[in-house]
């Protein structure tokens, strides 16, 4: 028994002593290929609590300032952060469309949602980012909207519009006349006769087979201001007369504004115009941006090669550069009138950013060069447009403007107002009346008379019962008349609308009359006491104001 415990506890000493020299023995060996690195003892910082229970925000909405710390104690002085915009130059490439533009359009497989931003009241103030193209094995991102700051002016130059003011200029814009509008035409309200109230020189040829007019009445019950609208359109007639032969000068604005989906329903429009021209119509087209691209020097015919080439030259018209509008129409009313009527179509968002920039500027002096040589009408779509300009070029030349609030209906919409346009048969109207207040009837200025289009007289009355007005128009060189007749007291009764509709027709006449560098307060204080009276919110008050200013 003692000796079995010998042998263990000498066992035990033997296996300890042999451990140690093992243990000992290994700090001295070097093993090749091996490093070792200090133990590093890494620092500890204790995080102070700011604000507890705080909401949480993205990070993709703060600005690098907002990322910060808020104690100062804690903010390092030499954080710096890198500006998101600074990407290496090999990136762009990835860009789908060119980055030298701005608000390019969305892929086409992301246009519903193209839309909802354009139509948002806010739209102004948010920029879509661009659509990169990524690896296939990553996943592929969604359009984003990031904040934008932009100017007080801004804001008041494009404010939403008014919905009175979507599509036209309303009280002034014609409505469109159907062939079944024609035929189903009501009884007419007025006599057509000569009465010898009305001062004649000559008697002229009658239209009174031609042109049907409507009469209606208003009083306001606030005021016993009374109202009438008088609206002329064609009979049944006007089917035997021919349209008069036209030119048309398409000017198509192709600057960096437009934006490619702008652009592209502007070229369907004009496609659609270009193959229902008259076959003795004549026309051109001035492409503009900073400078002017023609596609003939000078008016053609609508032949099948003619209209061939002119859609090709469409199609390749591409959005950028900047926007020179004063030049475009200065330049298309010097271009040689083939034939008369010769009309201006202008396309364009009328944000002029080249050459002269101001509204009022370009209004007037291309309207005095114009001098009612040729009608220009305008036409445009989408939410940033210079209602302004776009309006009162067209209102001081005889012509009229349209829109379309939404973007992917602006071709549905300028084909609308080629039809209205399409089959001029009366020109250089005009009338005088007894009987009427002609200083307070509006417009002054009359557009020719289509046969697809109606235009309407607004005016106010007091105790004027019996009223005779003779319109004025020529047809093929010669000059023919209208004469209406009627009861102002037994005219059928209308509602409000025509008052506010007369206020609409004072308003415009009065920005028509605004001067740049003039002083304007008199007329200035008439349209804001209009719009106050009749609570009218026209798109021009930012331009109003600017006037006002100089």
């Amino acid at each position: 028994m003692w000796k079995a415990r010998r042998r263990f506890w000498i066992a035990l000493i033997v296996s300890v002593v042999l451990h140690l020299i093992f243990v000992t023995g290994s700090f001295q060996v070097n093993i090749r290929g091996a490093h070792f690195q200090p133990i590093v003892n890494k620092r500890t910082f204790k995080i102070k609590t700011l604000q507890e229970n705080l909401p949480a925000k993205s990070t993709a909405q703060q600005s690098p300032e907002e990322q910060k710390f808020k104690e100062p104690e804690l903010t390092e002085p030499n954080l710096s952060f890198k500006n998101p915009n600074d990407t290496p130059a090999k990136k762009e490439t990835l860009l789908k469309k060119d980055t030298r533009q701005v608000d390019k359009t969305v892929n086409a497989k992301e246009r519903d949602l193209s839309e909802l931003f354009r139509d948002l009241p806010q739209a102004k103030a948010l920029k879509q980012k661009e659509v990169r193209q990524t690896r296939q094995d990553l996943v592929e991102t969604t359009p984003t909207v990031e904040r934008k700051m932009v100017t007080a002016d801004e804001l008041v130059k494009e404010k939403p519009v008014d919905e009175a003011f979507y599509e036209k200029m309303p009280g002034f814009t014609p409505s469109l006349v159907t062939d079944e509008d024609i035929e189903h035409q009501k009884d007419v309200e007025l006599k057509h006769s000569f009465l010898p109230a009305v001062q004649r020189k000559q008697i002229y040829e009658d239209l009174e087979e031609y042109l049907v007019s409507e009469l209606q009445t208003y009083t306001d019950p606030k005021d016993g201001q009374k109202y009438f609208k008088l609206v002329i359109k064609v009979g049944k007639a006007t089917k035997e007369l021919p349209a008069l032969p036209k030119e048309i000068l398409f000017l198509i604005d192709c600057s960096i504004s437009i934006q490619k989906d702008r652009l592209e329903e502007f070229k369907s429009g004009i496609e659609y115009a270009l193959r229902n021209l008259g076959e003795n119509d004549t026309f051109n087209i001035l492409a503009f941006r900073d400078e002017i691209t023609r596609f003939k020097p000078n008016s053609v015919p609508p032949n099948q090669n003619n209209i061939t080439q002119a859609v090709r030259f469409v199609e390749k018209l591409t959005a950028g550069a900047k926007t020179d509008t004063y030049n475009a129409l200065n330049e298309s009313i010097k271009t040689k009138i083939v034939q008369t009527p010769s009309y201006i179509i202008l396309l364009s968002d009328g944000r002029s950013t080249e050459g002269v920039t101001d509204s009022t500027k370009i209004i007037n002096e291309i309207s005095t060069y114009n001098n009612g040589r040729r009608s220009i009408f305008a036409f445009s779509g989408g939410l940033r447009v210079n209602r302004y300009l776009l309006d009162f070029i067209s209102y001081k030349n005889r012509g009229w403007t349209e829109y379309s609030y939404r973007t992917h209906l602006i071709d549905e919409h300028l084909t609308s107002m080629y039809e209205k346009i399409k089959d001029p048969i009366f020109l250089n109207l005009r009338y005088r009346s007894n009987g009427l207040n002609t200083e307070e009837m509006f417009p002054k200025i009359l557009p020719d008379f289509f046969r697809n289009a109606e235009f309407t007289l607004y005016g106010i009355y007091d105790e004027q019962d019996q009223f005779v007005l003779q319109l004025l128009a020529d047809f093929k060189g010669k000059t023919k008349e209208f004469i209406m007749q009627g009861k102002l007291q037994s005219a059928p009764q209308g509602g409000e609308d025509i008052a506010k509709n007369w206020a609409f027709n004072k308003i415009y006449y009065l920005i028509s009359s605004l001067e740049h560098d003039k002083k304007n307060d008199a007329i200035i204080k008439q349209i804001r006491e209009l719009s106050e009276k009749f609570n009218i919110d026209t798109p021009y008050s930012g331009d109003i104001a600017d006037i006002d200013l100089h």
